[in-house]
């Protein structure tokens, strides 16, 4: 119905809500011809979210083409991404290559990422007082690893959209005042990526604070225990997660990986199997939480299985594919170079390594990778 709609008055697109429409998507994840016919009609009115890149959107209706064989419209749907993440699940993935050229100025991943930052600006000009606009800007610097810029745009942001200013003070009215406490998460990873820990632990506290009511931030909670927990702080991460409720299935998996972290640094087998099958129990959707997990138990064998089983998955290839890639990390922190160390030796696997070249290709890219605290 929504599709025909769509079709109907294309005009309606810009008025999409894009959480709205991956819902949709998401309902449809065992018909994909029908996810299919649904971002087509999106691409068919030329929608482009005023807050947000699309690209997630182009690069899953190039795949769903390319799975289609429709390769005219794969091509179509790949000259509309522009984010430098879905740029580089593009160039390592060997379904794309007939319809991508690696060595266009397009494809090139430093150049995009700059290019993201000025596009995403431009939607900040035109909603200056969306906070929600601000945040996906600092999406997009810390892709760049920007990470000085957003620390100082942030605490610019906050300090004007502060509901709480003195009274008498003029300012504007900024919209989407709960994003505030995503604004303080971005800026707290920027810290850690910086090595400033202290200073990105303050900052999540800060971000748990702001939200009020009783019950705890849960997502900010839950990041400052994985942050703690990997500056080796254990005990205080696992207790800072030990009573955040109301999850979803992530969220428990992410609470089961702070558990995970302090039982491996506390060399305890009996905590180090609790949290595995915690998380096991909560990763129907969620599958390459296993494999992190896997990884930081140590269980190469088990781990090695089921990378195998995810990259022949052409659902789960992408996801695959981009554990086998190299980005800039934070390696401040003994932690990180361990789990570094760990999926190097998995990826090394000669079952692996042939996999690997069966489906795709590894490069070395100047961008991080994902919003984690890793």
């Amino acid at each position: 119905v929504y599709v025909d709609y769509i079709r109907r008055w294309p005009e309606a697109a810009d008025e999409t809500d894009t959480e709205l429409l991956w819902s949709l998507y998401r309902a449809s994840s065992q018909r994909p011809d029908q996810q299919r016919r649904l971002l087509q009609a999106m691409f068919d009115a030329g929608f482009e979210d005023p807050i947000a890149d699309t690209s997630l959107m182009w690069f899953e209706l190039a795949r769903l083409h390319l799975d289609h064989g429709d390769l005219d419209r794969a091509r179509a749907a790949a000259l509309r991404v522009t984010a430098p993440e879905y740029i580089v699940r593009m160039r390592v993935d060997r379904r794309f290559d007939p319809v991508i050229d690696r060595a266009s100025d397009r494809l090139d991943v430093a150049r995009q990422a700059q290019r993201a930052i000025e596009a995403q600006s431009k939607k900040v000009d035109a909603r200056p007082h969306d906070l929600e606009a601000w945040l996906n800007l600092t999406y997009a610097l810390l892709d760049a690893d920007r990470n000085d810029a957003v620390i100082e745009m942030v605490q610019w942001v906050l300090k004007t959209s502060d509901p709480g200013r003195p009274p008498g003070e003029d300012g504007p009215e900024f919209t989407k005042p709960h994003m505030r406490a995503w604004l303080m998460n971005n800026r707290a990873l920027a810290l850690y990526r910086r090595g400033r820990v202290r200073e990105a632990a303050e900052e999540l506290e800060r971000a748990i604070r702001s939200t009020g009511g009783n019950a705890p931030n849960v997502s900010q909670t839950l990041n400052l225990g994985v942050m703690r927990c990997r500056a080796g702080d254990t005990q205080q991460a696992v207790e800072g997660v030990r009573s955040v409720t109301g999850m979803s299935a992530y969220g428990k998996i992410v609470q089961a990986m702070v558990n995970l972290c302090a039982a491996t640094q506390a060399k305890d087998p009996a905590g180090v199997e609790a949290a595995l099958e915690t998380i096991r129990a909560h990763a129907d959707d969620h599958r390459f939480s296993v494999l992190d997990a896997l990884l930081w138990a140590g269980r190469l064998d088990e781990a090695e299985q089921l990378y195998l089983q995810l990259i022949e998955d052409r659902r789960e290839r992408s996801d695959a594919l981009i554990v086998a890639q190299t980005f800039l990390v934070a390696d401040h922190l003994p932690i990180a170079r361990d789990l570094v160390e760990k999926r190097l030796a998995l990826l090394a696997r000669p079952a692996v390594r042939k996999a690997v070249d069966q489906f795709g290709r590894t490069e070395t890219f100047p961008v991080r990778m994902g919003h984690g605290f890793d």
